[in-house]
């Protein structure tokens, strides 16, 4: 599995500033998905780089209310990644537009990974976004089962949540043993927002049951027909 890649930025998170790294790329290419392992985020090949620039800021990247607002420039088919303080993950999170793909990955020094992949045609994505420490060792948890795409989706879908008020997460459990999912465990499940998969539904392309519901199978169907395209 790979996706089409034109721009790549990579932040590392600090207590006292963050670094950025970002990489023009000369021609769009297909990149690996890069989960299930601690992987490679750019490019071997530095033939396909055009412009590598280097930056250290030494303002934290989060406030001292562990805040932070971000508005990367990683234009269409372009990816962000934003690398935490080790010890940390994401509470809360708000991503616009909703069509970015959002993921985590474990670092190769105890650290979480965001990536954000743009598919649209905006230059600019927008994350706000707020830390914490983590308690829960978040960390631990999927470096145990890094190619589980539910299990990380959780985490991510979790923060998103947290961002609306909502503490109601769908445990990982759940969602794989179940054959009917509410819209929330839908939305962990499928990597959407509820609003996304309910504008599907609407138009046809997704089929729901009553209360907003879905089956698996057909979430299954959905994004096997959405990975062809």
């Amino acid at each position: 599995m790979s996706y089409k890649l034109n721009k790549i930025i990579f932040e590392r998170d600090w207590d006292w500033g963050y670094e950025t790294y970002t990489y023009d790329l000369k021609t769009e290419i297909e990149f690996p998905f890069a989960a299930g392992m601690l992987q490679q985020l750019v490019p071997k090949d530095k033939s396909q780089i055009s412009r590598y620039k280097p930056d250290i800021s030494y303002t934290p990247l989060f406030n001292a209310s562990g805040l932070t607002s971000l508005a990367p420039d990683v234009g269409p088919r372009g990816i962000y990644y934003l690398e935490l303080r080790p010890g940390y993950n994401l509470k809360q999170l708000v991503v616009d537009p909703e069509e970015v793909a959002t993921d985590i990955y474990i670092g190769e020094e105890d650290t979480l990974i965001y990536s954000f992949y743009n598919p649209t045609g905006r230059n600019n994505i927008t994350i706000k976004a707020s830390i914490e420490k983590d308690t829960e060792d978040v960390y631990s948890q999927i470096k145990a089962e890094p190619n589980d795409l539910i299990w990380r989706q959780y985490f991510v879908k979790r923060a998103m949540l947290g961002s609306q008020g909502s503490t109601l997460a769908p445990k990982k459990s759940g969602i794989i043993e179940k054959d009917i999912l509410t819209s929330d465990e839908a939305a962990v499940y499928t990597r959407s927002s509820k609003k996304t998969l309910q504008n599907y539904a609407s138009q046809g392309k997704l089929k729901s049951l009553k209360g907003g519901k879905f089956r698996r199978k057909d979430l299954d169907e959905f994004l096997e027909h959405k990975k062809k395209k």
